[in-house]
């Protein structure tokens, strides 16, 4: 599956349970991740999607570590079964997720 629709099937998964995964920018900052996910009741997540066989570039890698340094959570996510893990983690309420 390409990025842009597994991007686009996360954001219509996430709605469907409460959730809001939000386009993430910040001009002047290259490598950060994709989105942000923010689901009732739980700290927001950054999430970075790639295609199945896609990876973080080292920039990218750069950057969530620099984010998880400062207490935010970020995944890179490559298959909707990703994402519903994710999600399902999350919404349990773990304070580390998928760990």
């Amino acid at each position: 599956m390409l990025e842009k629709e597994l991007e686009r099937w996360s954001m219509k998964y996430a709605r469907q349970h409460g959730g809001w995964l939000l386009k993430f920018t910040s001009p002047g900052t290259a490598g950060v991740p994709d989105r942000i996910l923010l689901m009732p009741g739980c700290a927001p997540v950054f999430v970075e999607f790639k295609a199945a066989r896609g990876r973080a570039t080292p920039l990218q890698r750069a950057v969530m570590a620099k984010i998880e340094d400062h207490g935010g959570k970020c995944f890179v996510i490559n298959s909707k079964e990703a994402f519903v893990d994710l999600l399902e983690a999350i919404s349990r309420g773990g304070s580390d997720p998928l760990v």
